[in-house]
């Protein structure tokens, strides 16, 4: 993709919890967002997700993001669809349709993507920041 791009950072991490952000950047031809790795490990749960429209060249308005595991599952179960292009928002994972907040449990690495159906906007920006707390094994 032409000028398209997707940065995972780790934003900090510390005593069992880090935040992962991602920044990215939609190709200026047709909209698409690189796949990006998210660096959790085992024992690690997802507990919270946020998204930051772009400040400039915001993105099509209800766009999609999952954060999958090795399986290609969503781990927000579908939370982080339909994002808006003008607010910030967060959500938690769901849990097969359940209300409620949950935290998700992964063994490896994730990845973030973003449909490319959903993003249309050339050149659009956007920002994701992902919770996550390590938990001790029993």
């Amino acid at each position: 993709m032409a000028n398209a791009s997707t940065v995972v950072t780790t934003l900090w991490e510390s005593a069992g919890t880090a935040a992962f952000y991602i920044a990215w950047t939609g190709d200026d031809g047709n909209g698409n967002v690189d796949d990006g790795t998210i660096p959790v490990g085992q024992g690690w749960y997802v507990v919270l997700g946020a998204t930051v429209p772009g400040a400039v060249t915001v993105p099509t308005n209800l766009y999609d993001i999952t954060v999958e595991d090795e399986y290609g599952v969503d781990v927000f179960g579908g939370s982080l669809a339909n994002r808006s292009s003008t607010a910030s928002q967060q959500e938690p994972p769901q849990n097969s349709g359940e209300t409620g907040q949950f935290s998700r449990m992964v063994s490896g690495p994730l990845t973030f993507k973003i449909a490319d159906a959903s993003q249309a906007v050339n050149s659009a920006t956007g920002e994701c920041i992902i919770y996550c707390e390590k938990r001790p094994s029993k």
